[in-house]
């Protein structure tokens, strides 16, 4: 982000999320593309955006849910991820949307996510 890279920062912010997830099951293959969709479908059911889905039954439990559905840190991923997937398609999409926020504040958002994830990663250390 010091460089100015705030698209790139929220695309990593955004596997680093995914990298919680993982850790959190304990999964080796991190890398898969198969555990990381996995970890992505996982975060849905703790997303706040993906409530009414959850209460529809549109989202289908994962394989991962059961190990981590009590974990209290699995509410503050759920909202980063919904966060950073905000801002992330904000980008990608070249702000053609009429909610458009300007540089400085896509910038300042980026410094506050990024420091609530290395909060959550250091409670995620400390756990294991």
């Amino acid at each position: 982000m010091e460089k100015g890279m705030v698209a790139n920062a929220f695309e990593l912010m955004r596997e680093w999320i995914v990298n919680a997830v993982i850790l959190l099951v304990g999964e080796d293959e991190w890398l898969k593309r198969e555990v990381r969709n996995e970890a992505e479908k996982t975060l849905e059911w703790f997303a706040p955006s993906s409530k009414n889905k959850k209460q529809n039954k549109e989202l289908k439990e994962t394989k991962y849910l059961p190990s981590v559905k009590e974990n209290e840190v699995m509410d503050d991923l759920g909202k980063l991820w919904d966060e950073v997937r905000e801002m992330r398609n904000t980008i990608a999409h070249a702000g053609m949307k009429k909610e458009r926020p300007n540089v400085e504040t896509v910038q300042r958002k980026a410094s506050e996510i990024l420091k609530k994830i290395e909060k959550i990663m250091e409670n995620i250390s400390i756990q294991q």
